[in-house]
């Protein structure tokens, strides 16, 4: 389960949990959406499979440079939880 997921404190999260750009409803409510891939989220982003701080081909919200959507963490999410996801993030093969 090395890079499936993200486990601070014990629970299994995708980055995706702590995006500003997450759909309040995942889309319809079936698949998590987000402003990047607003059909759904690839499996491979849920699982913390790819560095989603950069872009990723295929993405529906990549348009031009300046204007990919790219992982933003909420402001209320803790340092903590962050520190340990980028270090994850920062392991993946580029």
């Amino acid at each position: 389960m090395a890079n499936l997921a993200f486990q601070p404190g014990g629970l299994v999260l995708s980055r995706c949990a702590y995006c500003e750009h997450l759909s309040a409803d995942g889309g319809l409510g079936l698949l998590p959406s987000c402003s990047a891939s607003p059909s759904r989220i690839s499996a491979e982003v849920l699982a913390n499979e790819a560095d989603h701080r950069r872009p990723i081909e295929g993405d529906e919200g990549m348009g031009e440079p300046e204007t990919h959507v790219l992982f933003s963490p909420k402001s209320d999410v803790p340092e903590k939880a962050l520190r340990g996801l980028y270090r994850l993030l920062d392991a993946l093969p580029r």
